[in-house]
């Protein structure tokens, strides 16, 4: 029996071509290159981290309740439907929050990949 979930294939799809060709293009990159893509990575990280947070307050006014004030706010963060699909199941924002740390944890592994890249163009740096 397959030990993934299928909801396990949205984080290959979205990070595995990143990862796929930072990996491959590592060896000939540049320090400022290396820079840049860290810039990004740092980026898509703290993205990551803003989505998980708005999925805890989504699920924390799934918990406690919300108010017709709360809701279009929230709107804004994670979406209209995903919104109610948690309000109704909150299994499925569990569910994201494990996706989405699990996507953290992938960028964080590519952000340490090409700060070790640094560290060996640079050895002044350290």
């Amino acid at each position: 029996m397959n030990s993934k979930s299928p909801s396990d294939e949205p984080l290959k799809l979205e990070l595995e071509p990143v990862s796929r060709v930072l990996r491959e293009c590592l060896k000939s990159l540049s320090q400022e290159e290396v820079q840049v893509q860290l810039k990004l990575l740092k980026k898509i990280k703290r993205s990551y981290r803003l989505d998980l947070e708005s999925i805890h307050l989504a699920l924390e006014v799934s918990k406690k309740g919300g108010c017709e004030i709360v809701y279009p706010l929230l709107y804004r963060l994670v979406g209209k439907e995903s919104l109610y699909e948690w309000l109704k199941n909150p299994a499925l924002a569990k569910q994201k929050i494990k996706e989405t740390k699990d996507r953290i944890a992938e960028v964080e592994q590519l952000i340490s990949l090409l700060k070790a890249k640094l560290g060996s163009l640079s050895p002044k740096a350290r």
